[in-house]
């Protein structure tokens, strides 16, 4: 009896720790109003664009020949923005990407068929935009951090280095399927600014690991 149930434990368990391509992409083309699909020459599914969406204009998807998803893009501007997916068979998990609208990425993880991280673990911030100007004296910090490799993320944060604060992250809605932050400091009589994360990231089979970071930041006028 004992032995049925540690296997079942371990099942249950198992099934959370690697990413499922179906249900992984569902929320990339949910909101699409149209799409056009491309077919072999003899039907088979090869791909599906979906247009029309929030917040990028379209969503790319591409099957094998047995219907499983491939891989996943996201375009705004004819630009690879936010999210890339490369799955391998059983809708596993193998590669992710974060875009910033270019063709170059800011992030990269590997994982293998149990969905272990296999490459050099990153910390999960993918993006900052600082902006001066829009409020008088004000600065205001976009920060983007990949939601998709993490079970869970714990951001902290920090004026001096020394005395932190966790913060709370909200979904953003500029980049489908991510955490955003704004951060907001008064710097009118401040020229150079630092603002000091420290990320605490609970993976789906990786032993837990905590990074730091430092943005930095001053006014040219």
């Amino acid at each position: 009896m004992s032995r049925f149930l540690i296997f079942l434990c371990f099942l249950m368990v198992s099934c959370k720790m690697t990413l499922n391509s179906s249900l992984e992409t569902k929320v990339y083309y949910d909101n699409y109003k149209s799409n056009r699909k491309n077919y072999d020459s003899i039907s088979n599914l090869l791909s599906i664009t979906y247009f029309k969406g929030q917040p990028f204009d379209s969503c790319y998807i591409e099957f094998d020949t047995t219907g499983e998803i491939m891989l996943l893009e996201n375009y705004k501007d004819d630009k690879l923005v936010g999210d890339q997916m490369v799955f391998g068979y059983g809708g596993k998990l193998l590669n992710y990407r974060f875009f910033v609208g270019s063709n170059t990425y800011t992030y990269e993880q590997e994982f293998d068929v149990d969905g272990r991280i296999i490459s050099k673990v990153m910390p999960p911030i993918v993006y900052s935009k600082a902006d001066f100007y829009r409020i008088k004296d004000t600065l205001e910090i976009q920060m983007i951090f990949a939601k998709v490799p993490y079970k869970h993320i714990e951001i902290q944060i920090s004026n001096d280095g020394i005395n932190y604060r966790t913060i709370q992250l909200k979904m953003s809605k500029d980049y489908l399927n991510n955490y955003e932050y704004l951060y907001i400091k008064d710097v009118k009589n401040t020229k150079d600014i630092h603002v000091y994360l420290r990320m605490r990231c609970f993976y789906f089979m990786n032993e837990t690991q905590i990074f730091y970071d430092t943005l930095s930041y001053s006014k040219i006028r």
